[in-house]
């Protein structure tokens, strides 16, 4: 088993349109489009573009369960600067700050190549405790140098 500390940099980058089920004006309680509702009405669809840059420490804990099985634990702390964009809507930036968890299995096959399984708890938010709470698994292949 062995601990190793980690420092890095995430860039994270995500362009989408979200399709609305109906015409809605914001800032009214109506969905209809007569001139009498207040607000402004949204397109049927909003494209959004979203860009985070994040800094990190942390350590990855790695125990040898067996000759080709091991465990790994990863904890991280980040800093993180994002953008969020709706187009003709709103421009925002944030700040947040957070903690990631992580456990992987990995099932080295021969000498090379392996199996790796895996789960991940992300928390980053600002100070008004806004932003990002995401669990993730996730699976591939490990090829070992």
């Amino acid at each position: 088993s062995y601990l190793l500390p980690t420092a890095g940099y995430y860039y994270n980058e995500l362009k989408t349109t979200i399709p609305l089920p109906t015409a809605v004006r914001v800032g009214s309680t109506k969905t209809d489009t007569s001139e009498q509702s207040a607000g402004m009405l949204l397109p049927s669809r909003i494209k959004e573009k979203f860009h985070a840059s994040t800094v990190y420490l942390g350590g990855d804990l790695t125990l040898l369960l067996t000759q080709s099985i091991r465990v790994t634990a990863t904890y991280q702390y980040g800093w993180t600067r994002s953008k969020t964009t709706l187009k003709d809507l709103l421009r925002a930036k944030d700040h947040t700050t957070g903690q990631i968890y992580a456990g992987t299995l990995d099932w080295q096959m021969c000498t090379k190549l392996g199996v790796t399984a895996g789960v991940e708890y992300d928390q980053m938010l600002s100070r008004e405790k806004f932003g990002l709470r995401s669990l993730r698994v996730k699976g591939g292949l490990s090829y070992w140098f």
